[in-house]
């Protein structure tokens, strides 16, 4: 009779449960029919909320089977429990520098913590650790322009504020911040200045490195003590649905996460939480590719948070 498997550590998602809410930001990419600009982009601003939950942990087989049949496991019917949250994400999306045109949209999707297959007490000098599969995370999702994700990825933890890296991007082979097309990121920018001058500095700042926007609202925390997890999800697999036309396919996809817990006062109590996300999505029309950019700021709402001992506790056991 296998035994019952522990209740999983959900590790880097554990502060995810709740509501969180704010506001993204898009850059939408698509062929021209004119040599000049050589793709066409649109901008959008979407209002978000993301409705978090646990989901019941699932006992896995673990690869303790598999090295059972080599002959080096002790026990042939130890599982491993998978913990995971379900998501669902809704979107209110304006159309910037387009007056009236709107939509909305909803994600929703598995987000799956997967433990180390054994320990490391099962790991011996007679029985090395070549089997064994290290944490990692998955997200599955379905996306609102058509198609399914798979992603897997990794988390890494830090005691300072989130450290956002630039984010270049590129349509049809050419960068935006080439400097042939200085005039029309002019032109893009004027119609929105105002729809956008709330979240960053500049338009032009935000379409040459879209990640601005994360960068500025993490500048403008005013909070010194913050502790990050980072969480990059690459994709493994995607499945085209029947909203795509047959010439469209997902080339790639990328998310990076940062989960910002804010800290203050002399006891270290948690103030707030930030999530930002940055996801860019390269899609194949016709053989070139384009990229499809979105990045997001989203508070936890207070009461979905868990109380600052919890959060405390929490800090010392990692």
């Amino acid at each position: 009779m296998a035994e019952s498997p522990l209740r999983p550590d959900l590790g880097a998602l554990a502060d995810l449960p709740g509501v969180w809410r704010g506001t993204a930001l898009s850059i939408v990419t698509l062929p021209s029919s004119t040599p000049q600009p050589p793709f066409v982009v649109s901008l959008e601003r979407s209002k978000e909320t993301l409705q978090v939950e646990r989901i019941p942990d699932t006992p896995n087989r673990s690869n303790v089977t598999l090295i059972t049949t080599t002959g080096r496991a002790a026990n042939p019917d130890l599982d491993i429990a998978i913990g995971g949250l379900s998501y669902r994400k809704t979107c209110e999306i304006a159309s910037l520098g387009v007056a009236g045109k709107s939509r909305k949209d909803e994600e929703t999707g598995l987000l799956l913590g997967i433990p180390k297959a054994i320990s490391a007490s099962e790991t011996t000098a007679d029985r090395p650790d070549e089997f064994a599969v290290s944490p990692y995370l998955v997200r599955h999702a379905l996306i609102p322009d058509g198609y399914a994700l798979s992603q897997w990825g990794r988390d890494s933890r830090t005691d300072k504020k989130p450290d956002i890296p630039n984010l270049a991007w590129t349509a049809n082979g050419i960068a935006i911040t080439d400097g042939s097309l200085a005039a029309y990121r002019h032109d893009l920018a004027v119609p929105v200045g105002k729809q956008i001058d709330d979240l960053v500095d500049s338009v032009d700042g935000f379409l040459t490195n879209p990640n601005h926007y994360l960068q500025h609202a993490v500048g403008k925390s005013g909070h010194d003590l913050s502790s990050t997890v980072t969480v990059d999800l690459a994709l493994r697999a995607a499945a085209q649905a029947a909203t795509f036309a047959a010439n469209v396919q997902v080339r790639s996809a990328r998310i990076s996460y940062w989960i910002e817990t804010v800290h203050g006062g002399p006891d270290r109590m948690v103030v707030a939480r930030q999530l930002l996300y940055s996801q860019t999505v390269t899609l194949s029309i016709d053989g070139k590719d384009y990229d499809q950019v979105t990045v997001g700021v989203l508070l936890k709402d207070a009461e979905s948070a868990p109380p600052a001992s919890q959060a405390s506790q929490a800090s010392r056991r990692r």
